[in-house]
């Protein structure tokens, strides 16, 4: 099984990969947050320094665009493939309101014929100007809109087209995060999928994903091949090590982890009270680590200086 390290907005920029990937390698592969590309065929400063192959230590690094033009996600895929990607994937699972309502992401789910035409003139578009073989296409979706029966029309569509590989979170866009993931639409769409499977959703412990091994064994599901892992693997940095049978993250491992993501914030980002931001918005996750220390991680959301905030991360560490 090889194991992705979902994108998320704001939090796993290459700053963060970069440490991860220094401190608890393994991972096969990285994704970008969502680089929006529109019809003015344009990247912000922000996305193009994160995609920048100069500012990638994982060396497996896979750039995400969301777009609902065909010819923008052309141009994008040029420009990847310019800069030494072998592969793009295009998001169709978001379901933030603000993406969803743009007809973009995951809303991108509630017009199939639609969706059919834009990948059809996306791989025609990439025909054309002899992309084909040098960059590849997959996507990240998600079962629905409200019905998860939907994905059985949304999988026919997909499996018309060369995309590299299918990342299913086993959600509808209606659920969001919510709930349970629906395994057993997973398996229909797993099972009627041609290309490569990977498995979104839920994943927060070795546990978890032993359970997911069991229900999909390998000699009935060939084609899943990868787990994604996003908010569990914030939350656990080590999670991928133990899903592989490795040792939990000790908390020496944490501790320097820490203080490198920390040592990379300080090089990108001038202000403190940005860098503390970026910090806190990490222990959101974090911290559900050290539950029985619930009154030291209060000090360290609580802090409104970098000093009281690094004293209070040493009192929690060193605990």
């Amino acid at each position: 099984m090889r194991y992705y390290f979902a994108p998320m907005e704001g939090v796993t920029g290459y700053p963060f990969r970069n440490a991860h990937s220094q401190i608890f390698p393994g991972m096969d592969r990285y994704y970008t947050p969502f680089v929006a590309v529109g019809p003015n065929m344009t990247m912000r400063k922000r996305e193009i320094r994160d995609t920048d192959p100069a500012n990638d230590e994982t060396g497996c690094l896979i750039p995400q665009v969301l777009t609902s033009h065909a010819e923008s996600l052309v141009w994008a895929m040029e420009i990847f493939a310019e800069k030494g990607y072998r592969e793009v994937n295009l998001n169709l699972g978001c379901p933030s309101p603000t993406v969803v309502t743009k007809g973009k992401g995951a809303g991108m789910l509630k017009d199939p014929t639609a969706l059919d035409m834009f990948l059809e003139d996306t791989f025609d578009g990439l025909n054309q100007k002899g992309l084909s073989g040098r960059i590849r296409l997959s996507v990240k979706t998600r079962l629905g809109i409200t019905d998860a029966s939907e994905m059985k029309t949304l999988t026919e569509i997909y499996n018309r087209y060369p995309i590299a590989e299918l990342s299913i979170h086993a959600r509808t866009l209606a659920a969001k995060y919510g709930g349970e993931p629906d395994l057993d639409a997973f398996a229909v769409a797993c099972r009627d999928a041609v290309m490569p499977v990977c498995y979104n959703g839920n994943i927060f412990s070795k546990e978890e994903m032993q359970n997911l091994e069991a229900r999909f064994p390998a000699s009935d599901f060939p084609k899943l091949e990868a787990v994604m892992l996003g908010r569990g693997i914030v939350a656990n940095p080590a999670l991928q090590r133990e899903c592989a049978g490795g040792a939990a993250a000790s908390r020496d491992e944490i501790r320097r982890f820490h203080a490198e993501l920390l040592r990379r914030y300080r090089q990108e980002i001038p202000e403190d009270n940005n860098i503390l931001f970026r910090m806190k918005e990490l222990w959101a996750y974090l911290g559900d680590r050290f539950p029985e220390d619930e009154k030291k991680l209060k000090k360290v959301r609580k802090a409104k200086k970098m000093a009281e905030y690094e004293a209070a991360v040493s009192e929690l560490l060193n605990g």
